[in-house]
């Protein structure tokens, strides 16, 4: 394929995608491939977010001006990563609001960095699903324009805001968002719940589900099964215990008073 032709149809590529497609990879060509590329950045047409990793200035377009979509961006990452936490919440149209840092899973060591005013910060698969190779259990795949994304279910993403409620933008975002899901699959959110393995994020779960029983149909089944995997002592819902709590004697579970008085509904 041409090289214009390829940075046209390419909003966001990797270096190893433009090989493959200018030269099949050929490793006597990459002195050839990295002059082509660093001449396009030279003239504006190309911006190097990483080491390997471009965003396509459209022709016309200022560099100065010319954003590139942030959650294709995010996908380009790193080769294995899954959009995760607030960010997929973003991606299902449910986030309460929209964040400047975008999370993605991945097994690739790398460390956060800022492009073009947003922050895309990596972390690693949850260590249970990884021993159990389940890294992408649950896990969908989408277009933004022509690039593919792999994002966690919306069932998965429910299950790991709650446990990792700091990735997710706090108590208050994680509640607001959740509550804006109109339908889910609860066999798959109890499955991944008890693959995670986790006790006090599957009480956590139970609590969310038991207190939006009507708007997502929960059925006693799914809260019993949820309460056989509960803590045996109690467990405080907020891993940092920085703001104070109540317990929630059936599921085990302290949770923070401005969650279960949802103090932020007194700012409306």
């Amino acid at each position: 394929m041409r090289v214009r032709q390829f940075i046209d149809t390419h909003s966001v590529f990797t270096y190893r995608e433009f090989a493959l497609a200018h030269d099949g990879d050929v490793p006597s060509a990459r002195q050839t491939r990295d002059a082509l590329l660093s001449q396009y950045v030279q003239t504006g047409r190309l911006v190097r977010v990483r080491r390997e990793l471009f965003v396509t200035v459209p022709p016309g377009i200022d560099l100065a001006t010319a954003a590139a979509d942030p959650m294709t961006v995010a996908a380009k990452m790193a080769t294995d990563a899954v959009l995760a936490y607030h960010t997929a919440l973003e991606y299902h149209g449910a986030a309460y609001a929209i964040h400047s840092r975008l999370t993605y899973l991945t097994s690739v060591g790398q460390r956060a960095l800022v492009f073009q005013g947003i922050t895309y910060a990596p972390v690693p698969f949850p260590r249970l699903l990884v021993n159990g190779h389940q890294e992408n259990m649950m896990v969908d795949e989408g277009f933004r324009g022509t690039t593919l994304v792999r994002v966690t279910s919306r069932e998965r993403t429910l299950v790991d805001v709650l446990d990792r409620v700091s990735l997710s933008g706090g108590w208050e975002e994680v509640w607001r968002s959740l509550e804006v899901m109109t339908s889910l699959d609860l066999e798959s959110v109890v499955t991944y719940a008890l693959a995670l393995g986790n006790a006090t994020t599957i009480a956590k779960v139970g609590f969310f589900l038991e207190q939006h029983g009507g708007q997502f149909a929960v059925g006693n089944g799914i809260l019993e099964r949820l309460r056989t995997r509960v803590p045996r002592g109690l467990h405080y819902a907020d891993r940092g215990r920085a703001s104070a709590g109540r317990l929630v004697e059936q599921w085990h579970l302290i949770m923070p008073v401005t969650v279960l008085d949802k103090d932020w509904e007194e700012d409306r």
